[in-house]
């Protein structure tokens, strides 16, 4: 049978996976028990997203050789994806029993035991994880991403400092890239965070993935230099999809596709997508589409070239799809960071930051490596969900005895000590001790068990908040359903240090009006720039006393919460906020001075070049 095998994956190797399945099943036939078939069809409805067939094939594959880790763990893997997590404990732990030292089923056991609010038990595990195998870096980096998931945010990075204490004793400092890149992520919840230091994590990320850059940098002397040519402009991004940046891209780059013929701006779509969706879809007749996900460093390189790429513009930073480390040595005359990343990347081949004057006002520079290119207007534009509800109107807008619902639909991870004590304040001022009906604060949770409201319960009853004012739900099964909660909910509380971006559009989307504080840094300026783009400046507060102020004012004022719950929506869409044409136009300028600025300093070479010789 293992001839089997072998043509099977002849098939594969040809693109032709249903020749494959068909070899197997053939085999199967004759053997029904014969685990390798399992397991290979298995894996090929796995790498199709026929996850259930998947998951069936390899559940199969368990039973004939329950002695086979792989086939385990992959099990395992079938059986996250479709969020079967008793399922997936079961067959990690039958991996780990089988192969102690396998640290990726530690990892998925943990993720799973996270799932089910079993967050003691996932410790539990990578401790066992890092204990096994503590010089591996990505063993210490996936503990760290776990807890940072769940808003354990300064245990995260505790256990990044761990780890890099721990590479640092084995190949000195700088020997831990993965973690040092995951600080620099993780820093930007912190709201204790140093910007200095911040800035020095970066700097020093760039270096060490400029050291260990082995390509040489394309001296683009052929290039023409040509200002006012058509050139080509290059997006990359893992957001072509049903991802929160995706509200932000869709609109521009719509526009951009439509007026390339008057800007002379022609685009590329580079994704590192490893799955499409119906989004996907929309996306892909934007620009010529190239999907990435799978190319080296070196491919991806070589595929730029192949384009003849003029501007790079990376919608990732150092977040999850990120191919910054493709872009040094660098891979186009410019190189340009926006969108998806509140901070600088640190990188030295990145030459500027598409930012605006509110979220990184005069000054801003010092916490940045990259040049900040200003757009005159916000930075971002929204395109609202296609099926948005109707806003509705809350119970407290119809019945003054009804309490007020503030919330905040934002990640654990962005839930920072400050930002509670400034909510339980608010809680605190709107409620039966000042005379009025007890508000509530509703929030929103990627999980809901007994330990993350026993953790919620005790941070603001720390803060003198009776529990049974705190609702958290989990996440809704579609966007449609989650739009829908905005309808209950009378006033948003953005988050800080690190504001929300998507979810303070949703809820203007919805008529919720957001409260925000101000900070000094663009994570802290986001809410400053979508709140003055749509006229609501007293809506931003510039200290924690003023952020109480404005909640407790506004929260008192039902006649202006009714009035901006009915125009909100309106004044959003007519607003530069949701005007992706304006947007496109900005953005072909910040491109083209960009572009312009590279022009000149080439041709301003050549002449020094000449004038020497």
């Amino acid at each position: 049978m293992q001839g089997t095998i072998e043509r099977a994956w002849e098939r594969l190797n040809v693109q032709d996976p249903e020749g494959a399945k068909a070899i197997l099943r053939q085999a199967l036939k004759k053997l029904p028990g014969y685990a390798p078939a399992h397991k290979l069809m298995g894996m090929i409805h796995s790498g199709h997203n026929e996850d259930i067939l998947a998951y069936e094939a390899l559940d199969r594959a368990t039973h004939c050789d329950p002695t086979d880790a792989e086939g385990w763990f992959m099990l395992g893997n079938a059986a996250m994806i479709l969020r079967r997590n008793e399922d997936g404990v079961r067959a990690y732990s039958q991996c780990i029993k089988l192969s102690p030292i396998a640290t990726s089923a530690h990892d998925g056991r943990a993720k799973c035991l996270i799932s089910l609010g079993r967050r003691d038990e996932a410790i539990t595990t990578y401790e066992s994880s890092v204990t096994i195998t503590p010089l591996d870096e990505n063993v210490w980096g996936r503990y760290s991403t776990a807890l940072l998931v769940i808003g354990m945010v300064h245990e995260s990075v505790a256990i990044l400092r761990r780890g890099m204490d721990a590479l640092a004793q084995r190949g000195g400092p700088g020997s831990s890239p993965l973690l040092i890149e995951q600080m620099c992520y993780a820093m930007n919840f912190l709201n204790d965070a140093d910007p200095a230091e911040h800035k020095a994590a970066h700097v020093a990320l760039g270096k060490i993935w400029s050291a260990k850059a082995t390509r040489r940098e394309p001296s683009f002397a052929r290039t023409n230099a040509d200002p006012e040519r058509l050139i080509r402009v290059a997006f990359v991004s893992g957001d072509f999809c049903g991802h929160a940046c995706a509200w932000f891209l869709e609109g521009p780059l719509a526009a951009l596709h439509t007026i390339s013929s008057d800007t002379r701006i022609q685009t590329y779509l580079y994704s590192t997508l490893d799955r499409d969706d119906e989004i996907t879809e929309r996306f892909k007749p934007l620009g010529v589409w190239r999907p990435c996900m799978h190319m080296e460093d070196d491919q991806l390189a070589h595929a730029f070239a192949d384009d003849e790429i003029d501007v790079v513009i990376e919608c990732a930073g150092w977040t999850e799809g990120s191919r910054l480390k493709a872009l040094v040595p660098r891979v186009a005359p410019v190189q340009i960071t926006y969108l998806g990343y509140p901070n600088t990347t640190g990188m030295p081949s990145i030459d500027a930051r598409i930012v605006d004057w509110d979220t990184d006002p005069a000054g801003a520079e010092f916490a940045c490596t990259e040049r900040l290119i200003r757009l005159d207007r916000c930075f971002i534009c929204f395109r609202p969900h296609d099926h948005s509800p109707d806003v509705g109107v809350t119970n407290a807008m119809r019945d003054a005895s009804a309490p007020i619902v503030f919330a905040s639909f934002n990640r654990a991870t962005k839930l920072s000590d400050e930002c509670v004590v400034m909510w339980s304040k608010v809680l605190h001022e709107v409620s039966a001790k000042r005379g009025l009906p007890d508000s509530r604060l509703l929030m929103k949770s990627a999980i809901v068990s007994d330990e993350t409201r026993r953790d919620a319960s005790a941070r603001f009853k720390a803060l003198g908040i009776d529990p049974s004012r705190i609702d958290i739900v989990p996440y809704t099964k579609d966007h449609v359903e989650h739009l829908a909660m905005y309808r209950d909910v009378d006033i948003a509380l953005d988050t800080f240090p690190y504001h929300g971006t998507t979810t303070t559009c949703e809820a203007a989307w919805m008529g919720v009006p957001v409260i925000t504080r101000a900070g000094s840094t663009h994570r802290s300026r986001v809410g400053v720039s979508i709140l003055n783009t749509l006229g609501l400046p007293e809506l931003v507060t510039n200290s924690d006393e003023g952020f109480v102020a404005a909640a407790v004012s506004l929260a008192n004022d039902r006649s202006r919460l009714l009035a901006l719950r009915t125009t909100l929506r309106e004044r959003m869409r007519t607003s530069p906020l949701c005007d992706a044409n304006a947007h496109a136009t900005a953005l072909v300028g910040a491109i083209r001075f960009a572009w312009r600025n590279w022009c000149s300093a080439k041709a301003a070479s050549a002449h020094n070049d000449k004038a020497g010789a």
